[in-house]
């Protein structure tokens, strides 16, 4: 079946998700802190700052975190402490309880599906040790068979998928988080994340960052206003000419793309830089250019829903819209509304670009799933 793939990375929320095994984010945590003698260098709590922010989940007035029926499915849910510096508070990401147990839980719902995809994508059957490969085994299953054709995930088995991963990553991310929390608290020189190889591929800023290393501060401080008038025709020029075949004056994250792209949209528009939070220079995008997460926090959130008749109604070209699928406060992809179309009963269809997986396309199509996102919250964002 189709995928709006993250990513979440995503994730791609492509969070789209973050790929990082669990053992080695446990063995990270107990790294040494730092001692008296280690100075935190500007850099370091630049990167932290970047991070924590990212990962944090946020709060969606009316809507209560990682309480959905899909989740349910799959296990209880634990609401781990958040991390204080100073006066600022920063929260955590639900977890699964028992995340043994949340495999199983998955196993037994959907075992011939997860039987399809270990087949075709020659991947061992799901465990807490393999997770990251088994999803990219997953999304390389999904984007390979729209609605309709043979093999294809129905959209509740899709959404357990999407929804499973989205949750199961938040102990990795927690770790992050903690980190973070010890750099800018001055108990940590530095996150200590080398062999977490997704994460630096997700979170790590560009060298265009170095300009501005020693500036810190608050993601909705930076946030970028007020919003500018941009170039709409220019934008969906863009959207149009790089939905399908990536822009090779940009480097592209292959199945987590989605904000990378969404940010070259903006930017075609005439949006501004606003270093170092948002921007892209020597090679790659800082954290809020190719987070979906970051990017959403940072330009901010118009309204919000996970009623998709009422989403779709609310929406016009020009608009970047994003999806939590797991309702954990972590918006795991972006696309972007190049024209809206006619009432279809449930919906009012609307054409959307984006990458991972790369399309221009309407709802009403097979490649589109905007549609098909049970128990996701919908996210429009300021444009």
């Amino acid at each position: 079946m189709k995928q709006d793939n993250h990513a979440p990375s995503a994730r791609n929320r492509i969070k789209r998700t973050f790929g990082m095994l669990a053992a080695l984010c446990a063995a990270a945590m107990v790294a040494a802190p730092a001692t008296a003698q280690e100075v935190t260098a500007p850099q370091e709590r630049a990167k932290a700052q970047s991070w924590i922010q990212a990962l944090s989940p946020v709060e969606y007035r009316g809507v209560q975190l990682c309480r959905t029926p899909i989740i349910a499915e799959l296990g209880s849910i634990d609401y781990p402490q958040a991390e204080s510096v100073g006066s600022a508070t920063y929260p955590k990401l639900c977890v699964f309880h028992d995340p043994q147990q949340a495999i199983d839980a998955l196993r037994e719902k959907i075992p011939e599906a997860m039987k399809r995809i270990e087949s075709q994508e020659r991947v061992e059957p799901l465990s807490t040790a393999n997770w990251v490969e088994y999803r990219e085994a997953f999304n390389a299953y999904d984007n390979t068979h729209d609605a309709g054709s043979a093999g294809a995930l129905d959209p509740h088995t899709e959404a357990l998928f999407l929804t499973f991963f989205d949750i199961f990553e938040n102990s990795s991310e927690n770790t992050v988080i903690t980190q973070a929390a010890q750099v800018l608290d001055g108990k940590r020189a530095k996150l200590q994340l080398d062999t977490i190889s997704e994460v630096e591929t997700e979170l790590s800023p560009s060298q265009g960052d170095a300009v501005s290393d020693s500036v810190q501060g608050d993601y909705l401080q930076q946030q970028a206003s007020p919003l500018r008038q941009l170039n709409r025709q220019n934008e969906y020029q863009y959207a149009f000419r790089y939905a399908v075949q990536p822009n090779s004056s940009y480097r592209y994250y292959k199945d987590n793309d989605c904000t990378n792209f969404a940010s070259q949209i903006r930017r075609a528009g005439g949006e501004p830089f606003h270093l170092p939070t948002w921007g892209y220079a020597s090679g790659g995008g800082t954290t809020a250019w190719v987070n979906a997460n970051a990017f959403s926090k940072f330009f901010g959130w118009k309204s919000w829903t996970s009623d998709h008749r009422k989403f779709s109604t609310w929406l016009a070209p020009g608009d970047f819209i994003g999806l939590d699928h797991g309702i954990d406060g972590s918006c795991d992809h972006i696309g972007f509304v190049v024209a809206t179309g006619s009432d279809r009963g449930n919906y009012r269809d609307y054409q959307v670009a984006q990458h991972s997986k790369n399309y221009v396309d309407w709802v009403s199509s097979n490649q589109n799933t905007w549609e098909w996102q049970p128990g996701s919250l919908y996210i429009r964002i300021n444009s």
